[in-house]
């Protein structure tokens, strides 16, 4: 009976993964952990001047905000975050396990 649970457990899993993940998607993916996480994108995939979510806004808010211009773009550990006003972007540098997780 365990052996079924877990089986249906990883089949939702895969469904939920399942979607468009090409260059500049977002990665929508929660930690195991209760700590949020700002979104990413794949690195390179969003310059100033496209849409996305502010990584600072994301985590202040609680949620996911709605797209919006991109007026800063940051690479860092192999993702792209984007954000909403140069000052975003300083408070994400001084102190990104804040936003990207431990």
């Amino acid at each position: 009976m365990k052996n079924i649970a877990i089986i249906a457990a990883l089949a939702a899993l895969a469904i939920a993964g399942c979607g468009n993940k090409g260059e500049g998607a977002a990665n929508t993916e929660t930690p195991a952990t209760t700590t949020p996480v700002a979104m990413s994108y794949d690195q390179g995939g969003k310059k100033v001047g496209d849409k996305g979510v502010c990584a600072v806004c994301m985590i202040k808010d609680g949620k996911t905000p709605a797209e919006e211009e991109v007026k800063a773009v940051l690479d860092y550990g192999g993702k792209t975050y984007v954000f909403c006003n140069d000052a975003e972007k300083a408070e994400f540098i001084s102190d990104p396990k804040k936003y990207v997780g431990k």
